[in-house]
């Protein structure tokens, strides 16, 4: 015991302080690469803004609209599923309905997400390694984006668009 705390209280705690700390450098993290791509870092703390931001100098804003309906769905199903169609039906159909379209928006979720951190990769120049650390360390490889030497070189789909323009 320490401080009156058991072992379990301890790790936790510490596990909290792990999580406040990564939470404190990716929000640094996210306003410099904001900065990089030329938008202001401020736009980094704005939910769902955030994440039009990013896609708007990542990739292209119209996939952020189509993944807008998956999250907004995935967060009233949990919301209906977890206060009350437990409450009111118990096990029925309508639940395991709304189970089945909760998966299928997690899925697409997933899917869109991959795709911007592969996208967000080439925006600075970096290649699918890369972009796998951004999905699987996202914490750790957002700083490497931040603090190291990557430069916003654009978004690729832009990019390509301008250049069929210009031929």
């Amino acid at each position: 015991m320490f401080m009156g705390l058991d072992s379990n209280e301890l790790l936790l705690a510490g596990l909290y302080a792990i999580g406040f700390i990564l939470a404190v450098f990716s929000i640094i993290a996210y306003w410099i690469i904001y900065k990089k791509a030329g938008e202001k870092g401020w736009k980094c703390l704005i939910p769902f803004y955030n994440d039009y931001i990013l896609y708007k100098f990542a990739w292209k804003t119209k996939y952020f609209f189509i993944l807008l309906p998956f999250t907004l769905i995935y967060l009233a199903d949990n919301f209906i599923h977890r206060f009350f169609l437990d409450l009111l039906f118990g096990n029925n159909l309508m639940i395991e309905v709304l189970s089945i379209l909760l998966a299928i928006c997690i899925l697409a979720f997933l899917v869109i997400n991959i795709i911007k951190k592969v996208k967000l990769a080439k925006a600075f120049g970096r290649g699918v390694p890369f972009a796998l650390g951004l999905i699987f360390f996202e914490p750790i490889f957002v700083m490497i984006l931040a603090f190291g030497k990557s430069k916003y070189v654009g978004n690729a789909v832009k990019n390509e668009i301008d250049a069929e323009v210009k031929e």
